[in-house]
């Protein structure tokens, strides 16, 4: 452990102990083993005192002396379930709240052979189960919003545990050097563990910071050849995985962890539209959260049908940066893009709405924010001196895939964003889908691109956008015999007009 990281340990025990409890086996009235946990609103500082006058030479990461420390999220419903049912297909799945095997089997066999197969809805109902996988399933753990640690009476490199169990939730959290460090110091009775523990250490945090989590420390007693193996807990009747039998802990300074590098504005309260948790990926951090639906076949729109007494549980992540200015150097956007982007689109999953972009103005008296559902094509400043954007935002023009004309085409919406003082407003400029040809402002057909000259792969890229008037007059080419021209007020952006033009209409 370094100087800097002891010295700050050191003045951490000095402070009220924001956590503390004996450490006490099955049976055990005394208890002579304990821990302690302390913020100073940068780290955790965790002191265990181990009486274990036996020392074990064992080097196994499990069976060895050492302490088990486990976090969780404080809100279980946020952490969810970690028992599930899957199938060979995978998928993570509850029956009624429940992980039996049997139920999801009866579960996916509900239509039988018998059922009418002239009814469109009870076929679209067997669709839906038999997308959950074929019989027979099987229980499976997995881990979300939970970090387990091991720190060793030998002073080795601490261990983030459970990579198999992250793993069946498509996750790899990883520890950054640094994230936890801790010295072990012999004594007549056992050892004492000091541990300097980064927000890292964490593995997950709420994006507003850690005010209030949940923890255990568990002390494994190894014993000498041959006996069995001893633990010591905070809690009376531990459980292993099972963040109902963790402590809450309530921070008297809570953590705030830098979440992207020169952006510490990502903290705050009110930025609407991000991932409400991040998860430690080596040096970075990663947007994350769970999210469950009902297995559900959209291939007829008239019936959307499902299994209702089954939820599929998914854990989506999210990258976020580079952060670049976009309108001056006090202005920032941070891109927000699903890993896994195209599988998640075709699953029409809720929580894949947050990919966007992050505006943000850092002006004096508060930082201005915009969230974006889409992409900003351009950004620029008011006359006024308050930063704007047009943007481009994208989603699925009938919520969500599905079958049928038109199911899975995409809606596109052009806007006006102005981060005003007061909040971000938006105006709409265009729209169009990729279901007809036609541009619309407000409602209202503007142009019909059938008949449109187009160039080799020109309808990849459109609108191209020219500036005419930089901040207030705008060219956008759809086709090569197209330009569509939007101005508004210079000084607020109000009154939005566009209209359409042609070629030799052109300056």
């Amino acid at each position: 452990m370094s100087t800097w990281a002891l010295l700050a340990g050191w003045m951490l025990m000095a402070a009220p102990a924001d956590f503390s409890a004996p450490l006490r086996a099955r049976g055990e009235k005394q208890a002579a083993s304990s821990a302690r946990l302390t913020s100073d609103g940068q780290q955790l500082l965790l002191e265990v005192e181990v009486v274990d006058p036996t020392p074990s030479t064992s080097t196994d990461d499990v069976h060895s002396d050492h302490v088990e420390v486990w976090f969780a999220l404080e809100d279980l419903k946020a952490v969810g379930p970690t028992r599930f049912v899957t199938t060979e297909a995978g998928g993570l799945f509850t029956v009624n709240g429940g992980d039996k095997p049997r139920e999801l089997d009866r579960s996916i066999r509900m239509l039988s052979e018998e059922d009418d197969a002239e009814d469109r809805c009870a076929a679209s109902e067997r669709s839906a189960r038999e997308s959950i996988g074929k019989p027979p399933s099987r229980r499976v753990r997995a881990f979300f919003g939970l970090a387990h640690l091991g720190l060793f009476r030998d002073g080795r490199p601490a261990v983030l545990y459970d990579r198999p169990l992250y793993a069946a939730a498509g996750l790899a959290p990883s520890l950054a050097p640094g994230d936890v460090s801790y010295e072990v110091q012999k004594t007549k009775r056992g050892y004492h563990l000091r541990a300097v523990l980064q927000p890292g250490g964490l593995v997950f945090v709420p994006r507003t910071g850690v005010e209030t989590l949940r923890a255990r420390v568990d002390v494994i007693d190894a014993g000498p050849p041959g006996a069995p193996e001893r633990v010591r807990s905070s809690h009376p009747a531990p459980r292993w995985g099972e963040p109902s039998t963790f402590h809450v802990v309530k921070l008297a300074q809570p953590l705030k962890p830098l979440l992207l590098a020169g952006v510490p504005e990502l903290g705050q309260q009110d930025l609407e539209g991000l991932p409400p948790y991040f998860m430690r990926v080596g040096e970075e951090w990663r947007g994350v959260a769970a999210d469950s639906r009902e297995p559900t076949d959209t291939s007829n729109r008239y019936c959307l049908s499902s299994a209702s007494e089954v939820l599929e549980h998914v854990f989506l992540q999210w990258e976020l940066g580079p952060a670049t200015p976009f309108a001056g150097p006090d202005t920032v956007r941070i891109p927000v893009r699903a890993t896994g982007a195209d599988a998640m689109r075709l699953r029409g999953l809720r929580e894949a709405s947050r990919a966007g972009e992050l505006l943000l103005f850092r002006e004096e008296q508060k930082p201005r924010a915009a969230w974006i559902a889409g992409a900003m094509e351009l950004g620029f400043r008011f006359e006024d001196g308050t930063p704007g954007a047009v943007v481009k935002q994208t989603g699925w023009m009938m919520g969500m895939p599905m079958g049928g004309p038109c199911g899975a085409a995409e809606e596109n919406t052009l806007e006006l964003v102005r981060l005003g003082e007061s909040g971000p407003t938006s105006a709409e400029m265009l729209s169009w889908d990729a279901c007809s040809n036609v541009v619309a402002h407000e409602g209202q057909e503007l142009v019909d691109l059938d008949g449109a000259s187009f160039s080799e792969g020109s309808e990849a890229s459109w609108p191209g956008y020219t500036w005419e008037q930089p901040g207030q007059k705008l060219r956008m080419k759809f086709a090569d015999d197209l330009w569509v021209v939007a101005s508004w007020n210079a000084r607020d952006g109000s009154g939005v007009t566009v209209r359409a033009e042609k070629p030799e209409e052109e300056p």
